[in-house]
C-alpha cells in the first residue's frame, strides 16, 4: 500500500460464497464499502458491481497498485490460492473463507508469503470470536482446568434442510469445493480445538449425510 490508499475500501474477489452477505453487513457496520469486484463469473461480478456501487476487475493483475484497504476472498475454493496470492502479491492484507486453500501445500506456501510480504493473511474461523469458547481458552491457558487429556466439540446445524444452505452449490461440486462438504464444516471444530489446546496428536470424526448429497 502506499500514501494514496484509500482505507475505508476493499476489493471483492469472487462472490460465491454462502456468507458474503454476512460479511458486507460487518464491513458497511464498519464504515467499509466494497470498491472493486473480481469474480470468474462474469453475471455475478457485474451484478455485485450494480449492488455495491463498485468497480469491475477484469484481471487480478489490476490488483497491484489498486488504492484499497486489503481483500476479501469469498470465490469457490479452487481459486483461493490464486486469488489470495495475487493480493499478497500486491501487497493487500487479506481476509479470506475457509477452507483456506485446495491443499495443505498451497495454505503453506500462502502462510510463507504472507509472512515475507509482511501483510496479514486471516481465515474465517469465527469461533474464535466466541465468548464461551474465549473463556475456555483462557481457564485452560491458566491452568485452572489442570492437563487436558482430550477434547470433543460437536457442530451442526439445518442449513441443508432449512433451505438456507443451497445443496446444489458449489460446496457439493468436488472440483470447486476441492474438499467436501463435511471438510468445509468440520474446519471450524478443527481449528478451535487448535487454537485452544494446540496441535492436534490424534483424532477422529463422525459424520451423518443426507442422503443424496455427492460429497459428505
Amino acid at each position: 500500500m502506499d500514501d494514496d490508499t484509500d482505507f475505508l475500501t476493499i476489493a471483492l474477489l469472487g462472490g460465491a460464497h454462502v456468507h458474503l452477505p454476512d460479511h458486507l453487513l460487518q464491513m458497511k457496520a464498519r464504515g467499509f464499502r466494497v470498491g472493486f469486484v473480481h469474480d470468474r463469473d462474469l453475471e455475478r461480478r457485474d451484478r455485485l458491481c450494480a449492488e455495491l456501487d463498485a468497480e469491475p476487475l477484469t484481471t487480478l493483475d489490476e490488483l497491484v497498485g489498486l488504492q484499497a484497504a486489503g481483500a476479501v476472498v469469498c470465490s469457490e475454493t479452487a481459486h483461493h490460492a490464486i486469488d489470495i496470492g495475487a493480493a499478497l502479491s500486491a501487497g493487500l492484507p487479506v481476509f479470506s473463507e475457509k477452507p483456506l486453500t485446495g491443499s495443505a501445500r498451497d495454505a503453506e506456501a500462502l502462510a510463507q508469503q504472507s509472512a515475507k510480504a509482511g501483510a496479514i493473511l486471516h481465515t474465517a474461523y469465527f469461533f474464535r470470536t466466541l465468548p464461551a469458547l474465549r473463556k475456555a481458552k483462557d481457564w485452560i491457558s491458566e491452568g485452572r482446568l489442570g492437563t487436558v487429556r482430550s477434547a470433543r466439540m460437536l457442530f451442526n446445524h439445518d442449513g441443508g434442510y432449512a433451505d438456507w444452505l443451497d445443496l446444489d452449490c458449489w460446496m457439493t461440486d468436488p472440483e470447486l469445493a476441492c474438499y467436501d462438504g463435511f471438510v468445509d464444516e468440520a474446519v471450524h471444530a478443527i481449528d478451535a480445538l487448535q487454537w485452544i489446546l494446540g496441535p492436534v496428536r490424534k483424532g477422529n470424526a463422525v459424520h451423518r449425510q443426507r442422503a443424496g448429497v455427492a460429497l459428505e
